[in-house]
């Protein structure tokens, strides 16, 4: 995948548990299949076949990583994660265990970052941004100017 996926869509979550990805972020992906799994601060990672690849070697190969945290790691990332396919309209069915521990109910946003896709309840992403916003300061201190201007 060549293209960097961005952008915060807000979508509605149907009464089948499918929710579209926008054109602007499915125009990136190769093919139609991806591959949900639980993320952090109860959101939902996607991501395209080669991402996951890569994403879910780096963390079972994880070498100079203890075997319990590398333990934990997998089955948080690697065990729940579920193959979809989106269908031709561009909707994905989020698989009920899946939905559950993101509290997804019917207003979502779906978030481009990077090379993968979170999918997020709407209060828990509004809550989750406005809780990084006090932090963002301190963030920018830490970080050399030329990681942002260089």
């Amino acid at each position: 995948m060549n293209d960097i996926l961005t952008g915060e869509f807000p979508v509605a979550l149907d009464d089948k548990g499918r929710i579209s990805i926008p054109v602007r972020l499915r125009d990136k992906v190769p093919g139609n299949l991806l591959h949900i799994t639980k993320g952090t601060n109860r959101c939902l990672w996607v991501f395209p076949p080669e991402e996951w690849g890569r994403a879910s070697a780096r963390w079972m190969q994880n070498a100079s990583m203890p075997a319990k945290r590398r333990n934990e790691i997998l089955h948080r990332f690697i065990s729940p994660m579920q193959e979809v396919e989106m269908d031709r309209t561009g909707r994905i069915m989020v698989p009920p265990s899946l939905r559950d521990y993101a509290g997804l109910t019917h207003d979502c946003f779906v978030v481009g970052i990077g090379a993968s896709i979170e999918i997020w309840d709407t209060e828990s992403y509004r809550s989750y941004q406005e809780s990084i916003e006090g932090d963002f300061e301190e963030v920018m201190k830490d970080t050399s100017s030329d990681f942002f201007y260089g």
